[in-house]
């Protein structure tokens, strides 16, 4: 019931505070007289009908004698609406959050090339959603945006897409259709389906999404991994939980979202490609350091703290099975985990 009623209040928000939204050839539109853009948004409150049928939203709008280029759609613009098909100009450069949410007589859709940026569950419940062709210069799709579009089985992805939040193609029939093994959009390893035990991601692939191979005990335990040389992005939480008792972090990885290896209870090896500059596991150390910060991000079982380390990041070693810990006097902070068990390691630890 509480989960009802914030989703409603969620609707109602928009909807209540949308009274300055102008009407031009049937579509509103928040106008910036500044820059003299126009957002598509919302049909305001006082309006009971739907946007529905065919809709082309223009390049430009006139109103009171003044061009406006139609620069964005904006949060819930088109949500719950009937439309069975919308034309998105070049002009638009991003889609907002829950833009197209509830569209359920949408079928397909173009993201063109001028658009850079979607907004979380953007096309989520899209029922009768069928294709999507996603432009060129999108590089990130975040959490929920194509969630439970149970028809969607045909996707374009563009090949600068380098970061993938949770639950994307959930419940859909991209996702259904997907083989046992790694799945993956684009360049991007999304997740994992099947019995599998041992994993090799496929030289070419260049970020892992969101919780990609997070153990939520719905997927089968893997204990090995082999990542490529060509990745560079490895997303939050994205091997939350997992089996593996060691990992090898390659020469080109130039960022690591935060709790990527917690509760990762075996991990007892961490090393890093010598020829990575931006991260390193210096005198084999067993750890993951940003080398630039001196600031270890990722520890181990076997982690010895090298004597030049000012700070233990934030969860660096939640879900481990450490019974000692030295810290040298280098480190001047101590991270979220370490701070909430400061007196099992105190106990256990030896300290300079």
């Amino acid at each position: 019931m509480k989960q009802l009623f914030f989703t409603f209040i969620l609707i109602l928000m928009p909807i209540m505070t949308n009274a300055d939204a102008v009407l031009i050839d049937g579509l509103f539109y928040n106008l910036n007289h500044n820059n003299k853009t126009a957002q598509v948004t919302y049909k305001p409150f006082y309006i009971s009908s739907k946007y529905s049928g065919i809709i082309n939203i223009p390049e430009t709008v006139k109103y009171e004698n003044v061009i406006y280029s139609v620069t964005s759609i904006g949060d819930h613009a088109f949500a719950g609406s009937s439309a069975i098909w919308i034309s998105i100009p070049l002009s638009v450069k991003s889609i907002g959050e829950h833009a197209f949410r509830y569209c359920e007589e949408l079928t397909s859709i173009t993201i063109p090339e001028s658009v850079t940026s979607i907004g979380g569950w953007a096309f989520e419940y899209c029922s009768k959603l069928e294709s999507i062709d996603i432009g060129k210069n999108v590089t990130s799709i975040p959490s929920y945006t194509f969630y439970r579009c149970n028809s969607l089985t045909s996707i374009v992805f563009p090949d600068n897409l380098t970061h993938i939040g949770t639950y994307v193609f959930e419940d859909t029939g991209w996702y259904r259709n997907q083989p046992d093994g790694v799945v993956y959009a684009g360049k991007v390893a999304y997740g994992l389906k099947g019995n599998i035990s041992d994993i090799t991601i496929a030289e070419g692939t260049i970020a892992i999404a969101d919780e990609a191979f997070r153990d939520d005990s719905t997927r089968k335990v893997f204990k090995t991994i082999r990542l490529p040389n060509s990745l560079k992005y490895i997303g939050g939480a994205a091997f939350d939980g997992c089996r593996i008792t060691s990992i090898t972090i390659p020469e080109n990885v130039s960022f690591i979202g935060d709790r990527a290896f917690c509760n990762c209870y075996d991990l007892n090896s961490i090393v890093v490609d010598s020829k990575n500059t931006h991260f390193d596991s210096r005198n084999d150390c067993n750890a993951l350091i940003e080398t630039s910060s001196n600031v270890l991000l990722v520890g181990s079982n076997s982690t010895i703290i090298p004597d030049d380390i000012t700070q233990i990041g934030r969860y660096a070693f939640e879900g481990r099975n450490i019974t000692s810990l030295h810290i040298p006097n280098s480190v001047q902070s101590i991270g979220d985990f370490i701070s909430r068990s400061e007196e099992r390691f105190s106990r256990n630890a030896e300290t300079d």
